[in-house]
């Protein structure tokens, strides 16, 4: 169902204590997305946008007169999918998502595109070495360090994810 995209943002700011990292990871379909970039970015934390979308949404496949149902809303559209439909849907896409990367370099906050079947982790990894964090293995992973490597994130993700509840049981 539709989620309240404003008030999960500013809950969220409101938990933030000094400056940190904030990381906004959302498909931006709520009509209020830009102005959560805004709000977010205002608390000062160093800002990380990632706009997720799926493989369909990006490149449909799409053929013929077909009715559309929004699965969140349930509203319905009645299009036929050609080729130029298809073009003016991607030329759309692209201008959208361009709005929303204006909206965050304007607030000198990172704004990264991506389909949902990418790796999280690898991204993770790939940005690490791109900002000379992590080292590059020969072979990935077959060293020990590399091995240690795998289990950082989730190691890290399992001590946040305890102190959320650990902090949640105390409110």
């Amino acid at each position: 169902g539709p989620t309240d995209l404003v008030a999960a943002a500013r809950h969220a700011a409101a938990q933030l204590h000094g400056r940190g990292v904030v990381i906004l990871l959302s498909d931006l379909l709520d009509p209020g997305a830009d102005r959560v970039i805004r709000e977010l970015a205002a608390t000062g934390s160093e800002m990380i946008v990632i706009h997720v979308l799926s493989p369909d949404e990006l490149d449909p496949a799409l053929e013929g007169d077909l009715r559309l149902v929004d699965t969140e809303t349930g509203d319905r559209v009645d299009i036929t999918a050609d080729l130029a439909t298809i073009d003016a849907y991607k030329a759309r896409l692209a201008a959208w998502k361009e709005g929303f990367a204006d909206v965050a370099a304007k607030r000198r906050a990172s704004y990264v595109d991506l389909a949902s079947d990418v790796n999280l982790a690898e991204l993770m990894f790939a940005e690490l070495r791109r900002r000379r964090v992590l080292g590059y293995p020969l072979v990935p992973f077959t060293t020990p360090l590399g091995l240690l490597g795998l289990l950082f994130i989730p190691a890290v993700s399992a001590m946040y994810l305890l102190k959320l509840r650990r902090d949640e049981a105390i409110v």
